[in-house]
């Protein structure tokens, strides 16, 4: 899961990697964010798609991202909120250029 801001300068929530039917899917979820992001609006705009995609929150296992605030910060973060629907998950930290594939 990432939050980042693209070349046009809009702030972009990228994630998913989820097993189905046996095998590991990966989706790249582009959704456009305000420029300003907060955890909230990052949670929040998981949580349509994932209530969009009919996914079931108890399912999800870990969080994994670069550890910015916005997506760590206790309270506010946007790990938080998600793992506070998702019951057992957990969370790990990932290096900002394995999102990139690099």
């Amino acid at each position: 899961l990432d939050e980042s801001t693209s070349v046009a300068g809009l702030a972009v929530l990228l994630f998913v990697r989820y097993p189905f039917e046996m095998q590991i899917e990966e989706l790249f979820l582009s959704e456009v964010l305000e420029t300003y992001t907060t955890g909230n609006k990052v949670f929040k705009a998981i949580d349509k798609w994932v209530q969009k995609n009919d996914l079931e929150w108890s399912k999800f296992v870990d969080i994994c991202s670069d550890g910015a605030a916005t997506m760590v910060g206790k309270v506010k973060g946007a790990v938080s909120r998600m793992k506070h629907v998702a019951g057992n998950a957990s969370s790990s930290h990932c290096h900002p250029s394995a999102f990139s594939g690099n």
